[in-house]
């Protein structure tokens, strides 16, 4: 079976042994010698180049010339970079690192090339954010407040900014007596109280509940709870001795008209009447109660109005007649005279 891509003759006679065969042959009389060109001498004559193309050394010669080129084609290809490179740095082209840096780093200190190596590394910091320009505020409040229990007292806070508030700005008190309050704003907390800028006018008032000292903070915020003012001040709280008197001080709004009910029972001569609106007042902090009720137990003021049936009770006058003075009353002391000059204390008059 003939091999495929060869011919019959190269099957049974190999290119390489064919000349010599034929020779052999010849040599040896198998074949007739003749210098007539037959086949044999055509293949002695070109027997050269049957032998050149078909011998593996010269395949082999010609695979060695190959790896010879593509291996001067790579030097090549990894000189040319090169030698560009050095010819840039040679005209000017292209500028150096500082020379003798790292070098000199790492001969001092083989750790500060590790360390310029990270701070190549490391991620740029962001440049820092534009700080808001707030506006110039001045803030002032009293150095001290003195207050008496039971009585409002003036609270004022001046603002005096340079420009125009931040939208939604607060005032804040921190610090105010307990169960204390403010005639304006709301409270916060247990002793804090907020106020709108426009809530703090010449009218707000602190209402004290309790004696007491404390020392108050006041702020300015934005609507966010920056602070861009501030102020404090000392608040002392001191017991008034009238405030004993009064034991009905939810009934402080209603005095005047407590004292015209009373005085209407007096015009009609219902002295009892009168006597229970005249204490409520009293016991609410009016003076002027105090007094009237103190006149519905004198015997003179009985006898001047004309009343009939109504026993006069002079320790009971004198009892009324005191509170009122104690309340600030003046008349009181000449009917507390006029009482110990006709009653000495220890005759004081009947009881009911």
């Amino acid at each position: 079976m003939v091999r495929a891509g060869s011919s019959l003759s190269e099957q049974f006679f190999p290119a390489d042994d064919l000349p010599q065969r034929l020779d052999e042959a010849e040599a040896s009389g198998e074949i007739p010698a003749s210098s007539e060109p037959t086949s044999f001498s055509m293949a002695e004559r070109f027997r050269p180049a049957v032998g050149e193309a078909a011998s593996p050394r010269r395949l082999g010669s010609r695979r060695s010339w190959r790896k010879k080129v593509l291996g001067a084609l790579l030097v090549l290809a990894s000189v040319i970079p090169s030698a560009l490179i050095g010819a840039m740095l040679w005209l000017g082209a292209v500028k150096p690192p500082a020379s003798g840096v790292i070098v000199d780093r790492y001969t001092n200190d083989p750790r500060e090339v590790e360390h310029v190596a990270m701070e190549s590394l490391e991620p740029k910091a962001a440049p820092p954010k534009p700080r808001i320009q707030r506006p110039s505020i001045v803030m002032v409040v009293p150095d001290t407040l003195q207050a008496v229990l039971g009585k409002e007292i003036p609270f004022r806070i001046a603002i005096d900014p340079a420009g125009p508030l931040p939208p939604r700005a607060i005032i804040t008190v921190d610090g105010i007596p307990e169960s204390s309050t403010f005639s304006a704003g709301r409270p916060y907390g247990e002793t804090g109280w907020s106020f709108r800028p426009d809530e703090i006018a010449d009218n707000l008032r602190l209402i004290p509940s309790k004696a007491s000292s404390s020392d108050l903070h006041i702020q300015l915020l934005t609507a966010d709870g920056v602070r861009i003012a501030s102020a404090s001040t000392h608040v002392d709280v001191t017991a008034d001795h009238k405030s004993t008197l009064v034991s009905r001080p939810e009934e402080s709004g209603r005095i005047e008209e407590l004292l015209a009910h009373g005085h209407k029972m007096v015009e009609v001569g219902y002295l009892a009447g009168a006597r229970a609106y005249f204490r409520r007042a009293a016991e609410a902090g009016s003076a002027d109660a105090a007094l009237a009720l103190g006149e519905t137990y004198d015997q003179n003021f009985i006898d001047s109005i004309g009343a009939h049936g109504i026993k006069p009770d002079q320790a009971q006058a004198r009892t009324w007649y005191e509170r009122a003075r104690e309340l600030g009353s003046q008349e009181a002391n000449a009917k507390l005279g006029r009482i110990d000059a006709a009653h000495p204390l220890g005759n004081a008059g009947n009881q009911d």
